[in-house]
């Protein structure tokens, strides 16, 4: 799971897509983000059967980050992460 924040993670200021597309393998979301936000943007990626996530602080120079997303497999409830980029 992806999950982008304003701010650092633990003051659990998560954000919310501001674009998402089916596509034929799945989905595409978009996040905008204010460049030299004075807050800074956070990427925390959760996986299954990792205990703890993986956290990374984002460029302040940053102005979208575009996740592409394929179909959940039969068992999971999240879909699979094929990408993300930002820019």
């Amino acid at each position: 799971m992806v999950t982008f924040f304003d701010g650092k993670p633990e003051e659990q200021a998560s954000l919310v897509y501001d674009d998402i597309v089916t596509t034929k393998d799945g989905s595409r979301a978009t996040w905008r983000l204010t460049p030299d936000s004075e807050r800074g943007y956070y990427l925390v990626c959760t996986y299954e059967k990792q205990a703890k996530p993986v956290t990374q602080k984002l460029s302040p120079k940053l102005t979208s980050c575009v996740v592409e997303y394929g179909k959940p497999a039969e068992k999971s409830k999240l879909p699979p992460v094929r990408s993300i980029e930002c820019r």
